[in-house]
């Protein structure tokens, strides 16, 4: 009985009205998601690209007239049907955190570089890891 009293005294806020400061949008060939655009240092995620090839993941990305820095990499980033083919990435330095299993799906990844300095992540003989270099993330074939 007790915690049906304390769950009676919490607020109710609509699911709709959680989301609404969501957004997702595309721009250049990559998607990307911004979880809360009422704070002022907002980021966007990347979650895919159309793009195959050579990439370069954008260090910001624009959405009506406001610019977002691309700190995190969505798992499934390189998806299985839409880009197999993708041979190189290069990271912006802006990127923080990347989700296991976001380059997975490449079945020709041979390279993956890093655009300037990087505060998480660093690559070392073509092989990325974090920082530290205590944690492999990613082993190009």
């Amino acid at each position: 009985m007790a915690i049906a009293t304390l769950v009676m005294l919490l607020p109710v806020v609509p699911i709709s009205a959680q989301k609404q400061n969501r957004i997702s949008f595309e721009s250049n060939g990559f998607t990307f998601v911004v979880e809360d655009i009422t704070k002022p240092d907002a980021s966007a995620t990347v979650t895919r690209t159309s793009k195959s090839g050579d990439i370069v993941i954008p260090p910001t990305a624009e959405w009506k007239g406001r610019t977002y820095d691309v700190t995190n990499i969505a798992s499934h980033f390189i998806r299985s049907q839409s880009n197999k083919t993708v041979t190189s990435i290069t990271l912006p330095s802006t990127v923080k955190t990347i989700a296991t299993g976001a380059f997975g799906a490449s079945e020709v990844l041979t390279e993956i570089k890093i655009q300037g300095e990087n505060n998480a992540y660093t690559v070392q003989d073509g092989i990325l890891y974090n920082k530290d270099m205590t944690t492999l993330v990613l082993l190009p074939l």
